[in-house]
């Protein structure tokens, strides 16, 4: 029995041996497990911290390649910010010089009547007229909607090639074209009482002067007598005393057709100050008034023609203040010592060069530069030559024409 007993003992210790084992076993394949495990998590780890350390130093590459770029566009636009202020303050420089010079004329000549009108100021002039005739020629102002063909207002059927929405370049033409043959026909300030009686009277004036001087002269060409159109004025390309000449009696002749100062107190509502007048005169301011009143009338018909007939009461007062305006121009370029001129229009097919002496009407960048093509010519360029004194022959381009240029 206790033999028995010893085999039982023995078998349940052999199984209790044989579990402890397999738990061994267990143990050590789940510890191997494990440790497999946590070495898969450690290389895990491993790789995303250097796939963290890269992606780290790819934001700091990125972040300090977008300083450098937000740097460099920053010096770029300082750079162009400070360019832009010292041209402007060039330009503003040149115009206070070109004010100073002005007002030194003004001081060394005041108290004299007789004196011209500087460079800045015949610019001035010259861009308030060329401006009121903008305003006055945009069919938006006209209050056109639509408008038939214009005949012989556009000989050279510009509408037709560049469209019905380019009629304001013509009319500005159209307009400059009448003022040019109303008041700056002939050089030297001898078309600005008109090319009819006007002229004849101011340029026989000058036949009288110019016999004292030249026994020669006989008012006569080969064609009949000189007129102001075909006259050359060649005294006055290379004789400052004829300049000198020139100016005064336009200046007197100016003087005479503007109101005194006691008239322009009590009528300062009727007129601007220094506008010309034909009001109680006869003579020259005769024939001024009545040379005045056919460029206006030209022009309200011209206007008339486009707007079938319904031009406002505004666009008349406008038309009036042009006409006033380009006759005081006209005045100033006869007054002056030097020869102050409008450059010919030039025709369509011409080859102009865009830059000093012409600008394109649809952008007006003086800055451009090379030939084009024109198509239409809008306004005139405005000179000065000389000074007529010690120079009488370099020109000088004041302000450019415009231009409108070919597009084929």
């Amino acid at each position: 029995m206790e033999a028995n007993f010893g085999r039982k003992t023995n078998a349940v210790a052999a199984r209790i041996a044989e579990e402890v084992d397999r738990g061994k076993q267990q143990l050590a394949q789940e510890k191997e497990l494990t440790a497999r495990k946590l070495e898969d998590v450690l290389h895990e780890l491993e790789l995303q911290s250097t796939d963290y350390a890269k992606r780290t130093e790819q934001i700091q590459m990125q972040q300090a390649q977008e300083l450098g770029r937000q740097q460099s566009y920053y010096e770029a636009a300082m750079a162009e910010q400070a360019r832009s202020l010292k041209t402007k303050f060039s330009e503003n420089a040149a115009q206070l010089q070109e004010r100073i010079k002005s007002l030194e004329v003004d001081l060394i000549d005041k108290g004299d009547d007789f004196r011209s009108v500087s460079e800045g100021t015949l610019k001035e002039k010259y861009r308030q007229l060329r401006l009121l005739v903008e305003t006055t020629t945009e069919p938006f102002n006209l209050g056109i909607k639509s408008y038939t063909g214009l005949g012989d207002l556009d000989p050279t059927e510009f509408l037709v090639r560049e469209g019905k929405n380019q009629l304001r370049f013509l009319l500005r033409s159209i307009f400059w074209t009448r003022l040019m043959e109303g008041f700056f026909s002939s050089p030297y300030g001898f078309g600005a009482f008109g090319a009819g009686e006007g002229g004849s009277m101011v340029f026989n004036l000058y036949c009288t002067w110019q016999r004292l001087f030249d026994a020669d002269f006989t008012g006569f060409g080969p064609d009949g007598p000189e007129t102001p159109e075909n006259h050359d004025f060649e005294a006055f390309y290379r004789n400052r005393f004829a300049n000198g000449w020139r100016s005064a009696t336009f200046q007197s002749i100016v003087a005479a057709l503007r109101p005194r100062e006691g008239s322009r107190a009590r009528k300062r509502g009727s007129a601007s100050r220094g506008s010309l007048s034909s009001n109680g005169l006869r003579g020259i301011a005769k024939v001024h008034a009545v040379n005045v009143e056919k460029v206006r009338a030209d022009l309200l018909a011209v206007l008339g023609r486009v707007c079938n007939g319904a031009v406002g009461d505004e666009i008349e007062a406008n038309v009036a203040e042009i006409v006033r305006c380009a006759s005081e121009l006209a005045a100033d370029f006869a007054a002056h010592q030097a020869k102050v001129c409008f450059g010919q229009m030039p025709m369509r097919g011409d080859s102009v060069t865009i830059g000093a002496e012409f600008v394109d009407c649809e952008d007006g960048d003086t800055s451009r530069r090379g030939a084009e093509t024109v198509d239409l010519a809008v306004s005139p360029s405005l000179f000065i030559i000389g000074d007529g004194r010690n120079d009488l022959t370099t020109p000088v381009c004041l302000l450019p024409g415009e231009i409108f240029s070919s597009k084929s």
